[in-house]
This record gives structure tokens, C-alpha cells and sequence, in this order.
């Protein structure tokens, strides 16, 4: 589910007068990462280092 068919945006080239609609991200690479992102999550956060911290009182 997406916004983007609904906005007029700078993201499609919305912010230029007369230019039609367009496309300006690339997704290519999108596999990849959630592939990458899956790896990461599926073996402990390998790479990362998760700390708590104390609660600030208010």
C-alpha cells in the first residue's frame, strides 16, 4: 500500500510546471538490501551492538 498514487509530488516531478509524471527513484538495488537485512536480523544482529540505556525520569 502506497501514497504515491494518490500525491502530486516533487518525487515525480510534480514541482516542475508541464513535465508529465515521472519516476525519479531507482529500486534495483532493493532486493539486495532486504536480503541483507534479512541475513542481519535472522543471525542476532550480527554487525550491531544493542544496548539499553536508563530510563531519563521526566
Amino acid at each position: 500500500m502506497t501514497v504515491f498514487t494518490k500525491v502530486e509530488s516533487w518525487i515525480f516531478g510534480a514541482n516542475v510546471p508541464g513535465k508529465k509524471p515521472s519516476v525519479l527513484f531507482y529500486l534495483g538495488g532493493l532486493g539486495n538490501y532486504r536480503a541483507v537485512l534479512a541475513d542481519v536480523t535472522d543471525n542476532g544482529f550480527r554487525g550491531f551492538e544493542l544496548k539499553s540505556h536508563a530510563a531519563v525520569p521526566a
